[in-house]
């Protein structure tokens, strides 16, 4: 199937409401991103994205669990073109949308994508932290900075919040970090002595059968030199050459 992507250009001599309008038309009407035949008012699109708000389950939701009816176009349309030119398996627009409409519900009147501001940013991401996992949290405040980026440069939005940044920090990895508690998590990922003094025994005693020289083989390697992993990983399927020379002998085999 054909995938028919479009680079949204705002159009200078119109309004932002205008150029929104724009935007949300194109998505609908112009892009096949998710298939042609989308039902563009469905709350599910199949195996794409639920449009429904906060904390609402993947299942079982019903008409009043919907996004707000001034924010769920924009929605519609911006996870649709950012999906199109920049697919992703985590989809995190979802995220971003999800918290963005739960924060304006709860400050504004009104949902709708013209009227976002530093403040209703500021707490969608004080609502992502609340309701997703560290991880996640931060995926969801990359996105809400990139949406932000997005509407204003598009001119979709009348105020400029292309300098907002997600106050939501990447989770420190503990396996980079220092201390006992970092050790103790490290050598609980390790092998014990019994398993090393096995596997060093297996490839002492020189063995026959491809699995076990492949194993052992690795395992000394890796033990004498760890980063040399990536060798054993580029290996081709068939990694045996022989040479021969002009008479037919072997002259090696690599």
């Amino acid at each position: 199937m054909t995938v028919n992507l479009i680079h949204f250009s705002p159009t200078a001599n119109l309004t932002a409401s205008e150029n929104l309008a724009e935007f949300i038309r194109m998505c609908k009407e112009d892009l096949t991103v998710f298939s042609a035949d989308l039902d563009w008012e469905a709350t599910a699109w199949p195996k794409a994205a639920n449009f429904t708000k906060l904390g609402v389950s993947a299942r079982g939701f019903t008409e009043s669990d919907r996004l707000d009816d001034s924010l769920i176009d924009f929605a519609k349309a911006y996870f649709r073109y950012q999906q199109g030119h920049h697919p992703t398996g985590t989809k995190n627009e979802s995220k971003a949308l999800r918290v963005l409409e739960a924060a304006f519900v709860k400050t504004t009147e009104s949902a709708s994508i013209s009227g976002l501001n530093f403040a209703i940013l500021d707490e969608a991401a004080v609502l992502a932290r609340d309701h997703y996992v560290p991880m996640a949290a931060y995926q969801c405040g990359r996105e809400l900075q990139r949406l932000a980026r997005f509407v204003s440069e598009k001119n979709l939005i009348q105020s400029d919040l292309s300098m907002w940044k997600t106050p939501i920090k990447k989770p420190s990895d503990i396996t980079i970090q220092t201390g006992s508690k970092a050790k103790s998590i490290q050598a609980k990922k390790l092998p014990g002595q019994d398993a090393l003094e096995a596997l060093a025994e297996i490839f002492a005693n020189d063995p026959t059968d491809p699995k076990d020289i492949f194993t052992s083989s690795t395992f000394a390697m890796t033990m004498c030199a760890p980063v040399r992993i990536s060798e054993i990983l580029d290996l081709p399927a068939d990694c045996e050459i022989e040479e021969l020379d002009s008479k037919g002998v072997v002259l090696s085999c690599i």
